[in-house]
C-alpha cells in the first residue's frame, strides 16, 4: 500500500514546488501524470482540484501574509474563473473517455510549452491590457477540463501598460514629446533576494526600457568590513560597506531603488540612511516594502529617510505604475537641446581657467555659469565645476575631498551625450575615471606621489565654440 502511495506523494511534492515558485503548473504536471498512468480524464482532474483545495490555499494564504495579492485584479479573476471552471467540468464528465483524451494530450503539450517558454525564452509584452475577466473565463475552463492551466494563462499575463504609456513623463506629468524624448536607459536596483519580483522586474523594466540589477546580499559588495562598525557619516563614506555601497550605486546611477524589508540578510535601514545622507546618492529615488502587516518597519524606513514605504501586494500590483511616477528621471530633449548651443562667457572663462591649472578661479566663472542655467542644461557646467573642485582638493592634498567629488560627479557627467557644447564628454569620462582609479590605487597617504598628467585639460572636440584655452 505504502509503495503505491509514495510515487504519488512524490509527485505532488514536486509539482507544488513548481507552482509555488511560478504560480501554475502543478495541475499540468500532476493530471499528466495520472493520465498516463491509465486514470480517466474526469477522476484525474476532480483528484487534482481536491488536492489543489489544500495546497493553493496554501499558497494563497502565504501569498496574503506576504501582501503579494492585487485584490482588485482577483476580484475581476473569481467570478469569470468560476463560471469557466463549472462549464469545463459539465463538458469533462459529458463525454467518454475515448473522445476528450486526444484533445486532452493536445492541450498538455501545449501547456508544457507555454512553461517551457516562459523560463527560458523573453516575454513579448501584449499589444494592450489583457482582459482579467475573458482571461478567468477561459482559464478556468481549461483548469476544469485539462486538470491544469488556469495559474499557466493568468501568471503568463502579467498587468503591462501599453506602448504609448510607457514614456517617462515630465515633472509636470505631462507625457514626453514622442519624437525623441524617450527616457535615457538607466538602471533599477532592487535590493532583494525575492527571485518572483525580479523576473516581474524584468518584464516591465524591459518595457519601459529599463535595466534591473538586483543586490541580495552585503557579501556581494565585496567588502568585509561590517555595516555597524562606525556611526554612518553625514558625507559620503570613503571605507568599508558604507563606501562600497556608495560607489556601487553612484556609478549604476539607478533611476529608482526598492529595498525589501523582509529580508533579513539586508541592512536595510542603514542603507537608507547611508544613501540618504551622501550628496552622490540622496537624489536617487527609494521605495521600502514589505508585509502591509509590519507596520513598524515601514516607519522605521521612512524616519531612515525612504521616499515610500509600501506593501508588497502594491508593488506587485502597480509595478508599471509605481515605476512611471517615481523613477528618476532626465528630460533628455532639453538636454540635448542644451548640448547644441555654445557655451556661455562664463564658462569659456572658467573653462579656460580651468585648462590653465588657475584651479580656484575657475570654479568661480563655473559655479556663475551653472547658477545662470539651472536644471538639466547646467548638467555639464556642473560637471565641469566638479572637475575643477576634484583638481583643487588634489592641489590642495586633500584626498577625501577629492574622493567626494569623483563619487558626486556621475549625477552630472554620466547623461551627458558624447558631445555637449563642444566638449568631447566620452574623452572627459576617460580622463575622469583614469584619475579616480589611480586615486584609490595611491589612497590618501599615497596622494602626494599621484601623476599630475591625470589632472587633464578638458578636451574640446569642436572648434565652432571657439578655443577655450587660448
Amino acid at each position: 500500500m505504502l509503495e503505491t502511495i509514495l510515487p504519488f506523494v512524490l509527485i505532488g511534492f514536486l509539482a507544488q514546488l513548481v507552482d509555488g515558485a511560478l504560480g501554475m503548473a502543478y495541475g499540468v504536471t500532476s493530471n499528466s501524470v495520472l493520465l498516463s498512468l491509465g486514470i480517466s480524464p474526469a477522476a484525474s482532474s476532480a483528484s487534482v482540484h481536491a488536492a489543489e483545495v489544500i495546497t493553493t490555499g496554501i499558497s494563497g494564504l502565504s501569498h496574503h501574509w506576504l501582501g503579494n495579492i492585487d485584490k482588485d485584479l482577483m476580484k475581476r479573476l473569481v467570478i469569470p474563473g468560476v463560471l469557466g471552471g463549472v462549464v469545463g467540468a459539465y463538458l469533462l464528465t459529458s463525454f467518454p473517455r475515448e473522445v476528450i483524451k486526444p484533445f486532452l494530450a493536445v492541450y498538455r503539450l501545449i501547456m508544457g510549452l507555454l512553461i517551457l517558454r516562459r523560463a527560458f525564452m523573453p516575454r513579448v509584452a501584449p499589444s494592450g491590457e489583457p482582459n482579467p475577466a475573458l482571461l478567468g473565463l477561459v482559464g478556468g475552463f481549461f483548469d476544469a477540463v485539462g486538470g491544469g492551466g488556469l495559474g499557466s494563462r493568468e501568471a503568463g499575463n502579467p498587468r503591462r501598460i501599453t506602448s504609448q504609456s510607457a514614456r517617462y513623463h515630465s515633472d509636470d506629468d505631462r507625457p514626453c514629446d514622442p519624437g525623441g524624448s524617450l527616457p535615457i536607459p538607466r538602471v533599477l536596483l532592487a535590493m532583494t533576494d525575492d527571485l518572483a519580483l525580479v523576473l516581474r522586474l524584468e518584464d516591465v523594466g524591459r518595457e519601459l526600457g529599463l535595466s534591473v540589477v538586483a543586490l541580495s546580499s552585503p557579501d556581494e559588495l565585496g567588502e568585509d568590513d561590517e555595516f555597524d562598525v562606525q556611526p554612518i557619516p553625514l558625507t559620503e563614506p570613503l571605507a568599508g560597506q558604507d563606501a562600497a555601497l556608495v560607489r556601487r550605486l553612484a556609478e549604476l546611477q539607478p533611476v529608482l531603488i526598492l529595498i525589501d524589508l523582509n529580508h533579513p540578510r539586508l541592512p536595510w535601514e542603514r542603507w537608507i540612511q547611508t544613501l540618504k545622507t551622501s550628496a552622490a546618492t540622496q537624489r536617487f529615488p527609494i521605495i521600502a516594502f514589505g508585509p502591509p502587516v509590519d507596520g513598524e518597519a515601514f516607519a522605521r524606513a521612512r524616519r531612515a529617510g525612504a521616499d515610500q514605504a509600501i506593501s508588497r501586494g502594491k508593488i506587485h500590483g502597480d509595478l508599471a505604475k509605481i515605476l512611471l511616477q517615481s523613477a528618476r528621471q532626465v528630460d533628455e530633449t532639453a538636454l540635448e537641446m542644451s548640448c547644441g548651443r555654445p557655451l556661455s562667457d562664463s564658462a569659456l572663462e572658467g573653462l579656460a581657467l580651468l585648462n590653465s591649472g588657475r584651479y580656484f578661479e575657475a570654479h568661480e566663472s563655473l559655479q556663475r555659469a551653472w547658477m545662470d542655467e539651472a536644471g538639466v542644461e547646467g548638467f555639464l557646467y556642473r560637471a565641469l565645476l566638479q572637475v575643477a573642485v576634484t583638481y583643487l582638493h588634489i592641489e590642495r592634498g586633500n584626498y577625501r575631498g577629492a574622493a567626494k567629488m569623483l563619487l558626486r560627479i556621475h549625477n552630472w557627467l554620466d547623461p551627458l551625450p558624447a558631445n555637449c557644447r563642444g566638449i568631447a564628454v566620452d574623452a572627459l569620462k576617460r580622463n575622469v575615471q583614469a584619475l579616480r582609479r589611480s586615486l584609490d590605487k595611491l589612497g590618501p597617504e599615497g596622494m602626494s606621489s599621484l601623476d599630475r598628467t591625470l589632472l587633464a585639460p578638458i578636451p574640446v572636440k569642436s572648434p565652432d565654440h571657439g578655443d577655450p584655452g587660448s
